[in-house]
């Protein structure tokens, strides 16, 4: 199979034994290799990212990669393992789209996995051993580089047919485990993304947050939002998200005419007017619920991970009895 340890080799290319040998695979090969027909492309040059990995483990130059695959693809990033004999790493370049690239939003992820790296030791995460979080690097894409985790996650199958009772409590202790470490309370005093910050005690502090699920034309964030801190409670964080969506409807209909109908995202038509009845009554749902938090006044932060399933990002011992990675 093309891109496997064996074949490979034959893509080295090394006519003078006294210089480092050469990776000639293109990101279009290793699409190929990963799924036949697949064609987003992070336009990264796979040689340089072979380098960066190298200099990432601190390998002499003259050691050559022994496998380059593409390992996984998602909606905003494609993934790496390049492998230098017994020793592998894994690479994640974000698509070259905006909302994939934004460099705030890619800061504040290394952060964050800095942050629990440090601050949460016993969670299972990869170390994070290189990252850029732009452009500008001579590579031309943002990239990090980190660990390589050798579990695997449990597949559905597993899950609902194969395993036994016992084995999926024991896997569902496993994860209610780690889920209680990741969520633990933690010493920020405000809410939103995780960023660094050398001039707090900690490293690191909290910015605004940022939107977890962005939308493939989303522009790049203001880089003014990456100086401010977060929101101290959730009552500010929404007064502050509706006054946004105010602001959007009255800028899309600035004649603010009731009787002008409007499409949601199932493409049913409402008027301008019931838009507005929906808003007042989520503002009036917003002002109760802050009204009655009672760490309004006294936040206690806790790490949320929104993507924490053990069919995409939570890799297992192969016998199943550890959780070896959390790696989204």
């Amino acid at each position: 199979m093309p891109g496997s340890s064996n074949d490979l080799a034959s893509l080295i290319e090394d006519a003078d034994h006294d210089k480092p040998a050469v990776l000639a695979l293109s990101e279009e090969a290793l699409n190929e290799a990963f799924r036949p027909g697949y064609k987003p492309l992070c336009h990264v040059e796979v040689c340089k990212l072979a380098d960066i990995a190298r200099s990432a483990l601190r390998l002499p130059p003259s050691v050559p990669p022994t496998e380059v695959r593409i390992l996984n693809a998602g909606s905003f990033d494609k993934v790496f393992i390049i492998r230098f004999n017994s020793i592998a790493t894994v690479a994640r370049v974000p698509f070259d789209v905006p909302a994939a690239r934004d460099p705030i939003r890619l800061r504040s992820q290394i952060a964050t996995l800095d942050f629990l790296k440090t601050h949460k030791p016993t969670i299972p995460l990869p170390r994070v051993l290189t990252a850029v979080a732009d452009s500008d690097d001579p590579l031309r894409a943002p990239y990090v580089v980190s660990e390589f985790c050798r579990g695997t996650p449990l597949t559905i199958q597993e899950w609902y047919v194969d395993m036994s009772d016992a084995s999926r409590d024991a896997a569902i202790e496993l994860l209610a485990d780690n889920w209680v470490k990741i969520v633990t309370p933690i010493s920020f005093q405000s809410m939103g993304s995780i960023v660094r910050d050398p001039a707090r005690p900690s490293g690191f502090r909290v910015m605004p947050m940022i939107s977890q699920f962005p939308g493939q034309a989303t522009p790049l964030l203001d880089p003014s939002v990456a100086m401010l801190d977060g929101h101290k409670s959730l009552g500010d964080y929404w007064t502050l998200t509706m006054e946004g969506h105010r602001r959007q409807i009255v800028d899309f209909w600035p004649d603010n005419d009731h009787s002008v109908v409007v499409l949601d995202l199932r493409y049913e038509k409402y008027t301008l007017g019931h838009l507005w009845q929906c808003y007042e009554a989520i503002l009036e749902l917003v002002h109760i619920a802050a009204s009655l938090d009672p760490l309004a006044d006294a936040p206690a932060m806790a790490l949320m991970h929104a993507d924490y399933f053990f069919w995409k990002n939570i890799l297992f011992s192969a016998d199943r009895t550890r959780i070896e990675g959390i790696i989204d």
